[in-house]
């Protein structure tokens, strides 16, 4: 089913709600504990994306916002650390506010990893070449279900919200989804993942299949036009 579908996500595929109520709707799966660490990555990512827009011109932090409501409401994925992942994925990329160094003091060891792993900038081309080929690899042999439930979920968002994208740049975000993605479908399937999260992880690889699939429809009615 089409993430358009999910609970509170907007015609254009963003969760329409506010802070108070992301935070009550979330509270019961977490400890007050967990739901403190959750507001603080909430806040530290609205403020550093604070002055970016996406090519649709929604604030950039609808785009975190929702992978992370997507997480945890749509997919059922209870797990605080990933739900941190989701909402910081994009800061150490697009953001001069974060370092690894700093996510580990605010947070932990274990998301500050998960943002790495979700990070380009550890990948110099003049020296790797493949970038794109050495960072979905990595997912592969270092990610845990955390950055590859995130990784998936990203992607199907930006898969979702691209209709005013151009379409060859979309053609070459399906391709290259098409290429990288069915490796981290299977390692997430296939890696160390608490038993009460592997339905969650069985749908996100379907939604992301669904994705592609209705991105692929788009174009093709695209050039019919």
């Amino acid at each position: 089913m089409s993430i358009l579908h999910a609970n509170r996500i907007n015609n254009r595929g963003y969760v329409d709600v506010k802070r108070v109520e992301f935070m009550a709707t979330l509270a019961p799966f977490f400890t007050p504990n967990h739901m403190e660490f959750i507001e603080q990555a909430y806040f530290l990512s609205k403020n550093a994306h604070r002055e970016q827009y996406r090519d649709d011109g929604t604030r950039y932090f609808e785009h975190p916002k929702t992978v992370a409501w997507l997480l945890a409401v749509h997919f059922d994925v209870h797990d605080y650390r990933t739900i941190c992942i989701a909402l910081l994925h994009d800061m150490l990329e697009d953001s001069y506010i974060m370092t690894p160094r700093f996510i580990k003091r605010a947070f932990n060891r274990k998301i500050m990893f998960g943002c790495k792993i979700m990070s380009k900038n550890d990948f110099d081309k003049a020296v790797i070449g493949d970038v794109d080929l050495a960072y979905y690899q990595r997912f592969v042999t270092d990610g845990t279900y955390r950055e590859l439930m995130s990784k998936l979920v990203d992607r199907i968002h930006n898969l979702t919200t691209m209709d005013d994208m151009d379409p060859d740049r979309v053609a070459r975000k399906v391709a290259e989804t098409e290429l990288h993605f069915p490796s981290l479908q299977e390692a997430l399937l296939s890696c160390e993942i608490p038993e009460r999260m592997y339905a969650s992880a069985q749908e996100i690889s379907t939604a992301l299949d669904d994705a592609i699939t209705d991105r692929k429809l788009w174009l093709e009615l695209q050039q019919i036009a």
